[in-house]
């Protein structure tokens, strides 16, 4: 018994393939609603998104330092910080805030090189809420000795 295909918005829209990002317009007033919004959108800049530590004793906290600006028209909202390890922390409260148009975040990111050997790399992932790029990738690079 084969599965009848079903339009890609609607496996879109049930998670099978994805997530469904926005509808397309349905008359032209949505679509210049959709300008509109994104004319007045938070929006991402970040200068560097990887930062390399050097070489690093083994068993020390270290801090890197991600400058998280916003260019838009409203309010920048960081809705999630994942870190793939427990060896990366990053407080929650600097994300408590929205960064205000013009504005930019300091994001402290310590990494605990206890029981860490070797090239180190790895990811921290942030949600936001910029439509132009709803995940940000910050990467930290460190050579423990």
């Amino acid at each position: 018994m084969g599965i009848a295909a079903a339009p890609a918005s609607f496996l879109l829209e049930t998670g099978k393939l994805g997530y469904h990002i926005s509808r397309p317009p349905t008359s032209g007033s949505d679509k210049q609603t959709t300008n509109e919004q994104r004319d007045k959108a938070p929006e991402l800049s970040v200068p560097h998104t990887v930062v390399k530590l050097g070489e690093v004793a083994a068993g020390k906290v270290v801090e890197a330092v991600f400058q998280i600006g916003n260019t838009g028209q409203s309010p920048l909202v960081i809705r999630k910080v994942a870190v793939p390890t427990s060896a990366i922390t990053v407080d929650p409260a600097q994300t408590k805030n929205p960064i205000l148009p013009g504005k930019t975040l300091q994001l402290k990111v310590k990494l605990n090189t206890t029981g860490l050997n070797g090239n180190y790399v790895n990811r921290i992932t942030l949600v936001t809420n910029a439509p132009a790029q709803t995940m940000l990738f910050l990467e930290l690079q460190a050579m423990v000795k």
